[in-house]
């Protein structure tokens, strides 16, 4: 990607949420967040620790005011939100769009791209070929253009807080 002009204004940033318990720890604000099968997988496991409000309220915090966030993730059935999160790596749509609203974000949008109708959302996802024909949502959020601006990055001449957060991280261009 680096050698290709049109990425030139990419940077990458992995954060795994357990890595800082949930506090979303990025170095800059972001102008997008993407989570790709992996919000049912935030409850019932080793990421039941993680109070998935206030990661997204962390998330929201991170995020430059009119920034997009992505959910993409395997359905569950109505009234299920995250229970069959382990079992059936599954998670509700509706309740996930909830708990990203209280978080502050606004939506704006759903794909059915990836859905599939003749899942009957009874069956494990896993192990990944399964997931090709899985149905899957994919929400779209935005934070509002008047949120509070919450700059992470450090002032200038002053040391870098998030360092150590480097060695964990891919940056697509120099500077």
């Amino acid at each position: 990607i680096e050698d290709q002009p049109e990425f030139e204004n990419v940077d990458v940033y992995w954060e795994g949420l357990q890595q800082s318990g949930g506090l979303f720890a990025v170095p800059v604000q972001l102008d997008a967040v993407f989570t790709s099968g992996d919000y049912a997988m935030f409850k019932g496991t080793e990421f039941d620790k993680l109070d998935m409000a206030g990661v997204n309220k962390a998330i929201f915090r991170a995020m430059k005011p009119g920034g997009t966030y992505f959910a993409e993730d395997m359905v569950s059935n109505p009234g299920t939100g995250l229970t069959v999160g382990q079992v059936l790596h599954r998670s509700e749509p509706a309740y996930v769009r909830k708990q990203v609203e209280q978080a502050g974000f606004v939506f704006d949008g759903e794909s059915k791209m990836l859905a599939n109708p003749d899942d009957d959302h009874s069956y494990r996802t896993q192990p990944i070929p399964v997931r090709d024909y899985t149905d899957r949502y994919m929400l779209k959020f935005k934070k509002p253009a008047n949120a509070p601006d919450t700059n992470k990055r450090p002032k200038a001449g002053q040391p870098d807080p998030m360092d150590p957060y480097y060695t964990n991280t891919l940056v697509l261009r120099d500077g």
